[in-house]
């Protein structure tokens, strides 16, 4: 039999991980989702966030994980759902 202490320990735990899971399914950041990264590079990004949605065919294909400064160039990192073949 649990002890008063694991049994609240055991309550807590379970509602952080349904608290995680309600999240999850509500805003859909696609922390449970495996991604790959796609390298992009554009001479202007003007308008272009790290976060962004990156869309293929007006659907969510992944998000901008991040932009780099390189010569004459910003390279864009990019990083597609998984299962999705860009």
């Amino acid at each position: 039999m649990l002890t008063r202490e694991q049994r609240i320990g055991a309550f807590f735990v379970v509602g952080i991980v349904l608290l995680f899971v309600a999240i999850e399914l509500t805003l859909g950041l696609g922390l449970l989702r495996r991604r790959y990264p796609l390298y992009a590079t554009f001479r202007d990004v003007q308008g272009l966030d790290s976060g962004a949605d990156v869309r293929l065919a007006g659907i969510k294909a992944g998000r901008v994980d991040g932009m780099q400064i390189e010569q004459d160039h910003v390279r864009v990192t990019l990083l597609i759902n998984g299962g999705l073949v860009v």
